[in-house]
């Protein structure tokens, strides 16, 4: 499951802007002096500002502002171009042009839990993102949850061969603890089918091919399922980035969506 609390996923967007001190010059006039004079009580350093009639910088901290907005502001700052219209309809724009890189400005963090091992493994592999996970060498797992694929648990003996084994690991893990055996060794009895618990952040670019790659019939089904949360997650917040491919996803894989 996909955890939803704190207003469903954080955002990282554009926050409040911080503004710099205007670098004025003690005495003599502010413009009119030649390229490479210093003027009176001036510092060499301050000419580095000497273009500008206010030296105004903008710094854009991690935040709840609208991610669009950010993104937007990345976009017009390489072309120059100035803030007008909505932001959505500008990344669409930019987007259609293949430029992609300015949607890496924002991310998004996801609390993932209740998925196996076999599907953290998986995600783990797209490597750029960040990823706190729960500890088997620092947390105790003498009664694991287990996730158990339906190809198992629809079967009867299938069924009974795993409570059969999973009654074997238990049992196993708790003698090797009983014996003094630490943590992070008894965890390697371990299976794949163990649950567990993490914490994702991911920017939107990489979101956007997360959601390409895992949102297929080639996918295993676990990750599958855990995309196709996220992107119905993350899709409101941003529209104009994760709208289309939503939509596109599910007129094309509509049983997908319907089991989430």
């Amino acid at each position: 499951m996909l955890s939803r609390a704190d207003g469903e996923l954080a955002i990282r967007g554009r926050a409040d802007r911080v503004v710099s001190p205007r670098h004025r010059f003690e005495h003599g006039p502010q413009r009119g002096l030649q390229p490479g004079h210093v003027g009176p009580g001036e510092h060499a350093a301050d000419r580095l500002f000497r273009p500008f009639e206010e030296d105004v910088r903008n710094l854009h901290l991690r935040g709840a502002g609208p991610p669009e907005e950010l993104i937007a502001h990345a976009g017009r700052v390489c072309y120059r171009s100035a803030s007008r219209g909505d932001a959505g309809a500008f990344i669409r724009a930019r987007l259609r042009d293949g430029h992609e890189s300015i949607i890496e400005h924002a991310a998004a963090t996801f609390e993932l839990s209740g998925i196996s091992r076999a599907c953290s493994h998986q995600l783990v592999r797209h490597r750029l993102a960040s990823y706190s996970q729960e500890s088997q060498r620092y947390t105790v797992m003498d009664a694991p949850e287990w996730v158990v694929p339906e190809a198992i648990a629809g079967d009867p003996e299938a069924s009974r061969i795993w409570e059969e084994f999973a009654t074997q690991v238990q049992e196993a893990y708790r003698g090797l603890r009983e014996r003094g055996v630490r943590k992070e060794d008894a965890r390697f009895v371990l299976p794949n089918a163990t649950a567990t618990r993490l914490v994702v952040t991911m920017n939107f670019r990489e979101l956007l091919h997360f959601f390409r790659v895992r949102i297929t019939p080639d996918a295993q089904w676990e990750i599958r399922n855990v995309a196709v949360e996220m992107l119905q997650l993350i899709a409101p917040h941003s529209p104009a980035i994760f709208g289309a491919l939503l939509e596109e996803l599910r007129a094309r894989y509509p049983t997908f969506f319907a089991a989430a």
